[in-house]
């Protein structure tokens, strides 16, 4: 959830704020991640946390009109907790943002998967 937080953060900073904001494996919409997630921990998690409220506002979807800084949305094609269509639909939504899909990944990076990341962050960044 900390790329979520992380998301929900950026949008509260105008642009040149930050120079960017990497999500790894993030829910973009609680709804639906709810709904699409193999982990039903992560159902009881959000059932005794959110209030009827919090569950659209506390989605970065419902925030990407806020997000305008460069922001690279990285997904697992395997990754069963928080299905790749997450970061494909906040990545559609968000101009700024790049879209790295990492064919084999689960829900964790491995050290590769790592490296990565961080290339493409600091280009995006301009670090």
């Amino acid at each position: 959830m900390g790329g979520t937080m992380a998301a929900l953060a950026a949008a509260e900073h105008e642009r040149g704020e930050l120079a960017g904001l990497t999500v790894v494996s993030a829910p973009s919409d609680l709804i639906t991640f709810y709904r699409d997630t193999a982990y039903e921990g992560v159902r009881r998690y959000l059932d005794a946390t959110l209030q009827t409220s919090q569950w659209r506002d506390s989605s970065p979807l419902t925030h990407a009109k806020y997000l305008v800084h460069p922001i690279l949305i990285v997904t697992g094609t395997q990754d069963l907790m928080t299905p790749p269509e997450q970061g494909r639909q906040l990545a559609q939504a968000v101009p700024t943002s790049r879209l790295l899909e990492l064919h084999g990944m689960g829900h964790h990076p491995s050290s590769q998967d790592w490296k990565r990341i961080l290339t493409e962050s600091a280009q995006l960044f301009g670090l």
